[in-house]
């Protein structure tokens, strides 16, 4: 089964999915804490994701009745371009210290992000619906990179090295596993997360 192929392989790198979840999760606390301590730091961060995401919205026609779909398929395709890059940022140098650095920075703005909201309950509701399958998407993303950044630099120093099978068995799963599951969490974003958001009032 294709589906158990993908779950062998993501038990197998289970060690890098921890470590990269701790690296998460920290980032996200000391984005959090950074911008209670720091309101300029707060309003640089905020004002930059908010830009960002009007330029991306900005491309699409308001007022088509496909405007809530083509939201999804945008923040379906940005996720897989990010956890795409994660996985193969880790071939270039300094290897695998590039997709856990990559996901520090995304999990600090995280942090920012939430501290910006009237509560961390609101940010709770708001964002575990679509980030219960998003999250741990790019984590295992960006635990695919780091292993196999770990295995070139083992094949830089003629160490047994199983780069190729890596890249193989994380495109595989990147296919037919992160894919499918980034575009389910694109979907609860737009229809789920953001009717939530506008029924708490924001």
């Amino acid at each position: 089964m294709i589906m158990n192929e993908h779950i062998r392989y993501l038990w197998e790198i289970r060690l890098y999915i921890l470590i990269n979840m701790i690296v998460f999760l920290s980032s996200v606390l000391i984005g959090y804490y950074h911008a209670g301590y720091d309101p300029a730091v707060e309003r640089m961060v905020v004002e930059s994701f908010q830009n960002r995401v009007e330029s991306i919205l900005g491309i699409l026609p308001a007022d088509s009745v496909l405007y809530p779909l083509m939201i999804s398929v945008m923040i379906f395709l940005n996720n897989s371009f990010v956890s795409l890059i994660s996985i193969f940022s880790s071939i270039l140098p300094p290897f695998f210290l590039s997709p856990p650095f990559f996901l520090s920075i995304n999990g600090y703005v995280v942090g920012v992000v939430i501290h910006s909201t009237p509560s961390p309950f609101f940010a709770l509701i708001t964002i575990l619906p679509h980030g219960v399958l998003e999250v741990p998407m790019v984590i295992f993303a960006v635990s695919m990179g780091t292993k196999i950044g770990v295995e070139v630099v083992k094949f830089i120093f003629r160490r047994e090295s199983e780069v190729r099978r890596n890249i193989y068995l994380s495109m595989r799963t990147f296919v037919f596993l992160l894919l499918p599951l980034l575009l389910i969490a694109a979907l609860i974003e737009v229809f789920v997360s953001s009717t939530l958001a506008y029924t708490l009032g924001v």
